[in-house]
Formats: structure tokens, C-alpha cells, sequence
């Protein structure tokens, strides 16, 4: 069988993640697979994705430009180029730029199967749109069958039926990653329902469980109660502001006998650590950064907490849950799935007052913390080689 995967980018993140993941467990089977990236350095993406079996790897020239900014270009040409579709966009906006310059991009022929595996975004309307893998895989690929992937919650992308008629229509089947997201979907647009499926991301427990070994990174904690978040450091969706909150309370009701790490990067980081710093949280509430091996920090916590507002399907929830440690969410559309309430974890409350309440609880009970972890000894992934064929035959 012979695969394409277009994706935007492959820069760090959760997309990024969960395709490697995916790919990971493709390369020693019977397939040939070609990966097309819409923006990237071609030397680098060839090195990310080398023991993985990859036949072929594209970055197209014209989106690659699109996307880059203007100092990023690499002669005048490129730059004009850049500035000249900038000047487009404010005529016929963005989303059509994108299109126009997808239009002009080679065929990709003879696949019998090629996936769109990033999804737009159309949050500020089509003049904001960021995107372009599902038009790639309709307009210039030839492929028996096209399938698209959604990663996040789908109004939250700004989808509409006017953008699920005109546009995921016309896909074999579209993937959301977790069953909370599919039924925004299917209410979106009740005409595409039968197309719509359930895919979770994969987390290459085997590899993630090797990683978490190398290392304990809270050695100079080692009697405190360790609770950890990996996430992207945006407030919008993640709210780290809350988790300050939480910390904030835990202080008040058990003192400092506890450290709560957050592992990640982002454009919020700056603004967060100056409310960490306003209420003396500096001996509790550390950010320490975006991680190339995160796992240690995970699997030599206590607990992991997850204060976000909204999310497609935690990686990360799941990643921990993988390691054993047990974990408190907020009840995003995949809560259910991803947490057995009172078995692996605990979903509560998006108020601070709530998480706190749970993770003190969880803090002065080292039995119910063991009754956790034990029932987490035998955690697996949710999907496998098998599965995914399942879903693109």
C-alpha cells in the first residue's frame, strides 16, 4: 500500500508528536509512505523522520515561501514573491492566496491512500486562515482514497458547516482524534456524520517508557509531593493562570511540602511568571522550559494536572496515564475517554477551588495515591498498526 501524509509543519508539538508516533509504528511493515510538508527545511525534516522508513520527503517551494516571513526568505526573489501575495490577501484574502498558490504547486500521483494530517484554521475568518494540507490532498494529489485529520476541537478552529460542506465533503473519511470532538462535529454538520471517525493519537508507549528512565530531575525534592503539567505555555486554551491559582491554595491549606513543575514553552510564559513571582510562588511552582525528554519529569511525579479550558485529546494526560502516574483534569470534551473517574484519575471542576480540593486530597491519602498508580499498571495505547489500517482500508 502506498501512503502520503501532508502535514503544514514539523515543527515540535502536538500534530508534529502524534504523526512521528504514527509513522513510528508504520516503518517496519509492508507500506511505502511519503510524507509532503507545506513549510520546513527539507535537511531537517529528513533528519527527524530518518529511521523511520520515509520513501519520500517533499517540502513544497510556493507554500514553504507563504509561510515564511519576510526575513526568513532566502534571495529577493522569494521576498517579492512574499510581498506580492501579502498584497493579495488584502484583495481576495488569505484563504484564497492559499489556494491560488496550492493551484500551481506538481500532481502527486498514484497513492491509495494520501491523509491531510494537519487541519486549517479558520478562527478570524478566511482573511486569518492558516492551512492549506486539506486543499493540497483534494486539488493535486491523486489518491484512491483522502482522507483529512482534525487535531482539535472544531469550533475552536473556527469550522462551520459552510467549511464542512464545501470542503470535508468531498474526503473519504475525516478523523477527530478523540469522540468528544466528533460529536461538535457531527453538530456542526449532521450531513457529513457518516464520514466522520475516531482516531487517538498515539503516544509510542515503548518509547516513552524508555526515555522516563533516564534521570529524576526532582532529586532535590525528593520528599515533596511532585505534580507536573507538559503543555504549550498559551493561556487561551491551557490556563496555566488557573494551575497558579490552584498552587496558590495548596499553599494556604498544606503549606510547601509540594512542587508543582510545568514543563513547556510558549508566549504566555513571561506574563505567568511574573504572577508566580507576585505571589512568592518561586519555591513551588517552577517553569523550566520546553524539554527534548520531558518523561522524566512525568514519571517521577506524584500526580499529573491538566487545568485547561479546552483540549482536542491530551497527549500528555495520556502519556502520564502510560507511566503510571495518575491524573486530575478539567472536563474537556475527552475527559471520559481518557479518564476513568476515580480509577486512574479524577476529572473536575474547571474552578481552581476544585482541582485544589482534589489534589489536597490526593496529597494526605497515600493509599488512595497507591490505589491509583496500581490500577495504572497495566495501562495500554488506544490504538495500534492494526486499527489504522482498519481506518484507511
Amino acid at each position: 500500500m502506498k501512503i502520503l501524509f501532508v502535514t503544514q509543519h514539523m515543527e515540535l508539538g502536538g500534530i508534529c508528536k502524534s504523526l512521528l508516533n504514527l509513522l513510528w509504528i508504520l516503518k517496519d511493515k509492508d507500506l511505502s509512505v511519503d510524507l509532503l510538508v507545506l513549510t520546513g527545511d527539507e535537511n531537517h525534516i529528513r533528519k527527524m523522520t530518518e529511521n523511520l522508513n520515509i520513501n519520500n520527503c517533499f517540502v513544497c517551494r510556493n507554500t514553504h515561501i507563504f509561510y515564511r516571513s519576510y526575513r526568513q526568505q532566502n534571495n529577493i526573489y522569494d521576498a517579492l514573491k512574499k510581498i506580492s501575495w501579502l498584497f493579495k490577501i488584502k484583495v481576495i484574502g488569505r484563504e484564497a492566496v492559499v489556494r491560488q498558490i496550492i493551484a500551481c504547486e506538481r500532481n502527486y500521483e498514484s497513492y491509495d491512500v494520501a491523509i491531510s494530517y494537519s487541519n486549517g484554521i479558520w478562527t478570524n475568518d478566511c482573511r486569518e486562515f492558516m492551512g492549506g494540507s486539506e486543499y493540497l490532498v483534494l486539488d493535486r494529489v491523486q489518491a484512491k482514497r483522502k482522507i483529512a485529520w482534525i487535531h482539535s476541537e472544531p469550533r475552536k478552529l473556527g469550522i462551520t458547516k459552510d467549511i464542512c460542506l464545501r470542503l470535508y465533503s468531498k474526503f473519504d473519511k475525516i478523523v477527530d482524534v478523540s469522540k468528544g470532538c466528533k460529536k461538535i462535529l457531527d453538530e456542526i454538520s449532521p450531513e457529513i456524520k457518516s464520514k466522520s471517525v475516531v482516531f487517538y493519537n498515539l503516544c509510542n508507549a515503548e518509547n516513552i517508557r524508555k526515555n522516563a528512565n533516564l534521570g529524576n530531575p526532582y532529586s532535590d525534592n525528593i520528599n515533596k509531593f511532585k505534580i507536573v503539567t507538559v503543555c504549550r505555555i498559551e493561556n487561551v486554551s491551557k490556563r496555566i493562570d488557573r494551575a497558579i491559582e490552584c498552587a496558590i491554595r495548596l499553599r494556604e491549606q498544606v503549606g510547601s511540602n509540594f512542587i508543582w513543575t510545568v514543563v513547556g514553552d510558549g508566549p504566555d510564559r513571561g506574563n505567568l511568571q511574573k504572577l508566580v513571582d507576585a505571589n512568592d510562588l518561586k519555591p513551588v511552582f517552577k517553569f523550566v522550559g520546553r524539554k527534548e525528554n520531558p518523561y522524566p519529569y512525568v514519571k517521577n511525579a506524584d500526580l499529573y494536572v491538566l487545568t485547561s479550558d479546552y483540549e482536542a485529546f491530551p497527549l500528555t494526560v495520556k502519556e502520564a496515564l502510560l507511566l503510571g502516574v495518575p491524573a486530575v483534569i478539567t472536563p474537556i470534551p475527552p475527559s471520559q475517554e481518557l479518564i476513568d473517574n476515580g480509577r486512574n484519575g479524577y476529572i473536575v471542576d474547571f474552578d481552581s477551588k476544585c482541582i485544589s480540593e482534589k489534589i489536597t486530597y490526593i496529597m494526605g491519602n497515600s493509599d488512595e495515591l497507591n490505589r491509583l498508580r496500581k490500577n495504572l499498571e497495566n495501562e495500554q495505547e488506544s490504538e495500534s498498526y492494526e486499527s489504522f489500517i482498519e481506518l484507511i482500508s
